[in-house]
């Protein structure tokens, strides 16, 4: 569904992401895990058009979306999900809970 081929990705003429590849099945959850600096959100951000890939390929359903716009993408329901947020609220919550039993 999605594949990703020697994905090369980065800023100006700084490359970040070298010879990313994978690929993910419909009906299948990838999670995309590094260290901080890593590249996680530009090779995120190559998927999405937002960083210009500097080699490579990018194509869903067997199609090419380099050069596809943001919105046409979340139309053909690609979408990234950023937990941060709620990891952070949850977290909170945890911590609130535990310091009401304790009291």
């Amino acid at each position: 569904m999605l594949k990703l081929e020697h994905v090369k990705t980065g800023y100006g003429s700084m490359p970040v992401v070298h010879d990313a590849s994978f690929h993910v099945k419909a009906g299948t959850i990838m999670a995309l895990l590094g260290s901080n600096g890593s590249g996680k959100t530009s090779l995120l951000r190559a998927i999405f058009g937002t960083l210009p890939i500097m080699a490579g390929a990018i194509e869903y359903k067997g199609q090419s979306i380099v050069g596809t716009k943001s919105y046409r993408m979340v139309e053909m329901g690609i979408s990234v999900e950023d937990i941060r947020a709620e990891l952070a609220s949850r977290h909170v919550i945890d911590h609130k809970v535990k310091q009401e039993k304790m009291t």
